[in-house]
């Protein structure tokens, strides 16, 4: 293809992705025609992967990526976040943060907070899982705390609000991956493989989840860590990359492949992530891993490797709730595999950046719990170093919402049979194929 015509693909593409923005945006309630929805996102979708293969030849510039991720988000905002519910907890933990109590303290559903909810009895009915306390780490309840502080001041729905932050914070992760593109000295046009992904308009400035902010913590993190980076910025790197450890655990992964041959950067890291959990502590209270290991054992949805070994592992031992609980050594299981493989990566001298691809990548595959919004985490190391196989993976994973819809209409939450054929078997594949190429080819791979 000419370079001319790539052109005009690209936009075409574009089109496409910003036509399936806006259907979705009018659509009414998924649960009222979710095949419909879903469609159009997927269609978006393999337009996106298209743009990103064709991005690799330099045919885009920066300023149009920045002018079209801003057009998607602009249209996102204008729907109803009708595919999550998180979004009105962080409202909730964000309003208890400002009232100087302590969300990991007490559930929503607690007698103590009986007079918070007498205040916002609206918002508390669309609290999902009231009886679980907090599960966000403390820089994610600064941040809710601050915009809802702000939409109360400005008299304007914190809902909307919040949106419109973690699009802005989604928006500027471009800023981050364009130093990374430009220090492997890769076209800036793939940083659409982030700006122009659906699935990442859909779930930060349509559905409003704060991974953004961990994203975008973790990828400034990774860009000022740079080889012959200077003092400062290896400083302002290792705030980022604590700030990204409180916004979400998952970043931890990082450390060891950024403190390779700086040891001293691991209690840091550590000390600064302590540190965030002292104004809790001073609002009395601990229960800081309660909500999330609840989370961590009970929930099981969409996962690629996990329900597959979980049954396996019944066999052997029981749901009893003791320390062999079959959901237990499952997970334990998984989590041993995710350790293996950051050993492996170790071994093979990974870079900092590849690293912590590699191991986000294999959570996503181990993870017992897949939504949507998870795999947003891989999408800059997608553009980054494209795979046909993760590719598809962000294409299908709207399918996922099939469960949801199904939740709200008969009040049973199951994964989809089409869905978890659609998202696992051509991922599997395509995974599999990649790895035998790559052996017998490694120059191609």
């Amino acid at each position: 293809m000419t370079p001319g015509r790539a052109r005009w693909a690209i936009l075409v593409a574009f089109a496409l992705i910003l036509l399936a923005a806006i259907e979705v945006a009018r659509q009414p309630p998924l649960w009222q025609r979710p095949s419909l929805l879903v469609s159009w996102l997927v269609v978006a979708g393999l337009a996106w992967g298209a743009a990103l293969g064709l991005a690799r030849r330099e045919l885009v510039s920066f300023k149009l990526v920045v002018l079209g991720a801003l057009v998607l988000r602009i249209v996102a905002l204008s729907s109803f976040p009708d595919l999550s519910d998180d979004i009105y907890r962080y409202a909730w933990e964000g309003a208890r943060v400002l009232e100087g109590t302590s969300p990991y303290a007490a559930a929503p559903a607690a007698p103590e907070l009986a007079a918070a909810r007498a205040l916002a009895p609206d918002l508390y009915a669309k609290v999902n899982h009231p009886e679980i306390s907090a599960a966000y780490p403390p820089l994610t309840q600064f941040a809710l705390a601050a915009v809802v502080g702000l939409a109360r001041s400005l008299e304007l729905d914190a809902i909307m609000l919040l949106r419109a932050f973690f699009a802005c914070v989604d928006l500027c992760v471009l800023w981050p991956l364009a130093l990374l593109l430009r220090q492997r000295r890769l076209p800036l046009g793939l940083a659409l493989g982030w700006g122009w992904c659906p699935l990442v308009t859909l779930e930060f400035a349509g559905s409003g989840h704060f991974d953004s902010l961990g994203i975008l913590c973790l990828m400034a993190a990774l860009a000022l860590f740079a080889p012959a980076a200077g003092s400062w910025r290896a400083g302002l790197a290792t705030l980022f990359l604590a700030g990204a450890v409180v916004v979400k655990f998952l970043p931890l992964c990082a450390l060891p492949f950024v403190a390779r041959g700086r040891l001293r950067r691991v209690p840091l890291v550590l000390g600064l992530c302590a540190l965030s959990f002292v104004p809790f502590l001073l609002m009395g209270g601990g229960g800081f891993f309660s909500g999330l290991g609840e989370y961590g054992l009970r929930w099981e949805s969409g996962s690629l490797v996990q329900r597959h070994l979980e049954p396996v592992v019944e066999l052997l031992f029981e749901r009893d709730g003791s320390w062999l609980d079959s959901r237990l050594v499952t997970r334990g299981l998984l989590g041993c595999a995710w350790l293996v493989a950051g050993a492996w990566a170790w071994r093979r001298g990974f870079d900092s950046v590849r690293a912590t691809g590699f191991l986000l990548g294999a959570f996503l595959i181990l993870s017992p719990t897949l939504h949507p919004w998870y795999v947003t985490w891989i999408v800059p190391f997608i553009a980054l170093c494209p795979r046909l196989s993760w590719v598809w993976l962000v294409c299908a994973m709207p399918t996922a919402y099939l469960s949801l819809a199904a939740w709200k209409t008969a009040g049973v939450w199951q994964v989809s049979p089409l869905s978890a054929a659609l998202i696992g078997l051509p991922f599997a594949a395509l995974l599999c194929f990649e790895r035998v190429r790559a052996r017998t080819h490694p120059r191609a791979s």
